[in-house]
């Protein structure tokens, strides 16, 4: 079916979504499948109208009963339980097995009405699950004593054979309005359900996004608990009146809110003719701030009157002045000239800037295009509303693409910025009115978080990173709350307002839920090349020569970015540049780090610091000179040192080495121009002959662990076994079979910087592969990324299925 196709009189599908419209004359009557299923998983979303009464009946037969002749088989209640009278009956409730099983109340969660819930229903032979917003709440046997003595009680009981074997699946009409999307059917294989055990995997990724969803519901309540919610202001405000018209609770007040700052902008423009637009810095009278747009822009396309999702939370003036105040925006800040196929990776500003501000043009005309009173309305590059709309449409087809096959991030686990990129893919993953998009973000989503997972230790993000520190982020309480494990988003409600639940590969690299027998490196291309031919310092270059390597081993992750400092690097992907050593201590609060410390000198963020290079479990830095702001050199930099982070960690020093252990991961840390010094903590190692900002110090750090070494004795000792050469022209180590040459980087002769060598070859800056590990593998510029996680095994593809319909 597409949009618009009939159904039956009485039904309609739009934007993908089954609609059965208020019954006003011959009821339309129910919709089934042709054929007859037995065995099967079916997932969906429904929601029904206030009072609204539906089901989803599966295994139906036609069948004569005191009743008449009618389809009879299982029923998945759907019911506004407040507004029904079924409500008051247990087996009649929403989630219930009709009639026979209620829905477990401690397990049910059902949403207000009027928003979409999730609904699941597994018949497996005899076996029967409903479940109901990630959770299990009803669990039968057909056949069962306990089944046979509820159907003797119920008014099913004289329907022969109920459910035995297979039948229908029906979407009911009950004489109310009701929606269903999403519809997701897998058939299962016969065999003996009742006697096997229930899937592991299955159980912990359901209960991480059961636990998931509570959280972020819990979270948009304590949002509107109070009147307002940090960090205040305006920026508060677009989170507390997202959160209020999600929960569909305060409506009035919210919409207030909006309808005042709206108008006031409105305005104020009328009145001086003047649009003034925010910063990062600067709110500038807007009713939203630069970084609460991305929520701002949620609010109008949930909640207007059109929404296929909430539509009507928002009164009309409230839509009308929030539409008016967006479009002033975008017809300012849009220009159809940025969003051509060859400016997918030109950044409109920083990459946290640009995916506040794209996601946001696209979304604001795609919506608007519809809108008589904005479809032919001229924006200020001259070009209309309908035209930016299919300019902004194919540009968001191919940018996840684009990132998918070339290297998802420019500033790779930003600590500070990541907050601010990752709700606009949340956004345009469930917003976007084009399929193609929402697939695409719906995968590139799952593709980010599984390599977020595979490079994170204890929650952590380890390997290269940039624009970053050794803290927590505020990314990482994201995390938590999509994991089901506490925090939540500081500056956004957009994840919590979301029903996106991250990948069953991922939830097991997260609650570690995949063994790690031996040692595996893992390889990802990364952005952050300026395009040399571009002339333009904001458009990054598809082949980067950037790959964040990482060598993993039960006990931690050494990690780093293999780079050429010689190479032009955008200032957001080699600045405050992060590396180094996690220990994975399981059950502890945080893992401990060993990890270089840039000293800022003062002035802006440190920029191209040290560059670094890696094999296995060895990892080189040099500390780069400071030659003028810019590249080639480093700026704002001092000494380059060794933090040793953690309780756990146990330090000594033998023979120039610093020797750290933990119990099960162990690290040797050396400083090869003139050994170190300690701070006042006795935890931060710094070169003992620092000569200032030309200083070109060389650190080594070698790792390994219980599983590699047996005993921490036996490391140290194949430690002191390796062969070390120190020059002041080059560093070569051999270690385990290996050996690293790495020539010292002349900030000054940029130009006769060769690259280091592993075992005589030069490292590979250009892998034929964007993603190499043992979970994720694809090729540069394929499209099609390979998942293999425990016994999970899939293939994320990007490349457009042929049929979709195109925007005309």
């Amino acid at each position: 079916m597409t949009d618009g196709s009939p159904v039956n009189d009485g039904w309609e599908v739009v934007n993908g979504m089954m609609h059965l419209k208020p019954v006003a004359g011959p009821r339309p009557g129910s919709i089934r499948t042709t054929a007859a299923f037995e065995n099967f998983e079916l997932e969906f979303e429904w929601r029904v109208a206030a009072g609204g009464n539906s089901g989803v009946k599966y295994r139906a037969r036609q069948a004569d009963s005191p009743f008449g002749r009618h389809f009879f088989g299982c029923e998945y209640q759907l019911l506004d339980d407040a507004g029904h009278k079924n409500g008051r009956t247990p087996e009649k409730t929403a989630g219930s097995l009709y009639g026979l099983y209620p829905a477990d109340p401690a397990a049910k969660q059902l949403r207000p009405e009027g928003e979409f819930n999730q609904g699941k229903i597994v018949c497996d032979d005899g076996r029967i699950e409903h479940w109901l917003n990630g959770r299990k709440v009803v669990e039968a046997v057909i056949g069962s004593d306990d089944w046979k003595a509820r159907r003797q009680q119920s008014k099913l009981a004289d329907v022969a054979g109920l459910a035995e074997g297979p039948g229908v699946i029906l979407l009911q009409e009950h004489l109310s309005e009701a929606w269903f999307r999403n519809l997701r059917l897998t058939r299962l294989g016969k065999g003996n359900a009742a006697d096997r055990p229930h899937d592991p995997v299955a159980d912990l990724v359901a209960a991480a996004h059961a636990e998931s969803l509570a959280l972020r519901e819990q979270r948009l309540r304590q949002t509107i608990a109070r009147e307002s919610v940090w960090p205040g202001g305006t920026w508060g405000d677009n989170l507390w009146t997202l959160a209020a018209l999600t929960l569909n609770k305060k409506t009035e007040q919210a919409n207030a809110r909006l309808l005042e700052a709206a108008s006031r902008y409105i305005d104020g423009y009328q009145s001086d003719g003047d649009l003034a637009t925010p910063s990062p810095e600067q709110q500038a009278g807007a009713p939203w701030t630069f970084f609460s747009i991305t929520d701002y822009v949620r609010t109008l396309c949930l909640f207007h009157a059109d929404s296929v999702h909430f539509p009507g939370r928002l009164t009309a003036a409230t839509e009308a002045e929030m539409k008016e105040a967006l479009w002033l925006w975008t017809s300012q800040t849009s220009r159809v000239a940025d969003y051509g196929m060859d400016d997918l990776l030109l950044l409109l500003g920083t990459e946290n800037h640009d995916l506040n501000t794209r996601p946001v043009h696209y979304l604001v005309t795609s919506l608007l295009e519809h809108d008589p009173a904005y479809r032919d309305r001229p924006l200020a590059d001259g070009h209309t509303t309908a035209v930016h709309a299919a300019a902004h449409q194919a540009f968001f087809r191919e940018w996840p693409r684009q990132r998918a096959t070339a290297g998802i991030w420019i500033e790779v686990g930003s600590t500070t910025y990541q907050k601010y990129t990752w709700p606009a893919l949340f956004n345009l993953h469930e917003l976007a009115p084009d399929p193609v998009i929402r697939d695409r973000f719906g995968l590139l989503l799952d593709l980010a978080l599984i390599e977020e997972a595979q490079l994170s230790v204890g929650g952590r993000r380890g390997g290269g990173r940039s624009r970053a520190g050794y803290t927590v982020g505020g990314f990482e309480p994201m995390k938590s709350l999509l994991y089901g494990e506490g925090g939540g988003s500081s500056h956004s409600r957009v994840i919590e307002a979301s029903r996106y639940l991250p990948p069953a590969e991922a939830v097991l690299l997260r609650k570690r839920a995949v063994a790690i027998p031996e040692p595996f490196t893992i390889r990802n291309r990364v952005l952050g090349k300026i395009d040399d031919g571009s002339g333009d310092g904001h458009r990054i270059a598809a082949d980067s020569a950037l790959v964040n390597y990482a060598y993993r081993t039960p006990h931690s992750l050494l990690g780093s970015t293999l780079q050429n400092p010689s190479l032009n690097y955008s200032g957001i992907s080699r600045q405050n540049r992060a590396c180094g050593m996690l220990c994975d201590t399981p059950g502890a609060r945080v893992p401990s780090q060993i990890h270089p410390v840039a000293e800022h000198t003062g002035g802006g963020r440190s920029q191209h610091s040290f560059w670094s290079v890696q094999h296995e479990n060895v990892l080189l830095l040099q500390r780069i000179a400071q030659i003028g702001k810019g590249h080639p050199g480093s700026y704002h930099t001092g000494r380059l040192g060794i933090r040793f982070a953690g309780d756990d960690l146990t330090l000594t020093e033998a023979d120039g080495w610093i020797l750290a252990s933990n119990g099960t991961a162990f690290a040797a840390v050396r400083f090869l121009d003139g050994g170190h010094t300690w701070d006042e903590d006795g935890r931060l190692a710094n070169p003992a002959r620092y000569t200032g900002p030309n200083d070109t110090g060389r650190i080594l750090l070698h790792a390994g662990d219980v599983t590699t070494h047996g005993s921490f004795d036996a490391f140290c000792e194949a430690v002191r076994s390796c062969r070390l050469e120190v020059t002041p022209e080059a560093v070569s180590y051999s270690f385990g079979g290996n050996q690293i040459v790495m020539s010292r980087y002349d900030a000054h002769a940029p130009g006769s910087f060769a690259l280091p060598l592993v075992n005589g070859q030069p490292i590979d800056l250009h892998p034929q592969a964007v993603y190499e590990s043992p979970f994720l593998n694809g090729a540069y510029g394929g499209d099609r990324v390979a998942i293999t996680v425990g016994g999970l095994s899939r293939t994320l593809d990007f490349q457009a299925p042929p049929d979709l319909p195109q925007r005309p």
